[in-house]
């Protein structure tokens, strides 16, 4: 007896099941190998997000303008709050500082410097600056 040969005919729902189960491997594929190369390279090709830094006394003008000769040291504390920096063998200076850092930038300061005679104001100083950031190497 003669073997018939069995023919088969791929239907259209074969065709197409086929189709995209190759597509899904071709997409799983490139996903696979774009999350290796973005975990490999880290953030160091994008320029990644860098918050603003303040740190100190944060110190607007209207509060130093309400910094008046003769005031006592309470009266300024209650105005520009207790000074960030405090020298032990002189209480009749009060320093405050203030710096901030825009998107991992330059650094602008501020120092306002109160200095005191008798427990009373007797005069201000205030000074503003950038401080430069030494590039990485």
């Amino acid at each position: 007896m003669k073997k018939l040969k069995k023919i088969t005919h791929d239907s259209p729902a074969n065709q197409i099941a086929r189709m995209f189960k190759f597509t899904s491997v071709r997409v799983m594929l490139k996903a696979c190998l774009f999350l290796t190369i973005g975990l490999s390279t880290g953030c160091s090709w994008s320029h990644a997000y860098q918050p603003d830094i303040q740190q100190g006394n944060i110190v607007s003008q209207s509060m130093i303008t309400q910094i008046k000769p003769g005031m006592t040291r309470d009266q300024v504390e209650n105005i520009l709050g207790q000074p960030i920096l405090s020298n032990p063998f002189n209480e009749n200076h009060l320093a405050y500082v203030y710096t901030f850092q825009h998107n991992g930038g330059g650094i602008a300061r501020k120092n306002i410097d109160v200095y005191l005679s008798h427990g009373k104001v007797s005069h201000t100083n205030i000074s503003e600056g950038k401080i430069k950031i030494p590039a990485a190497s």
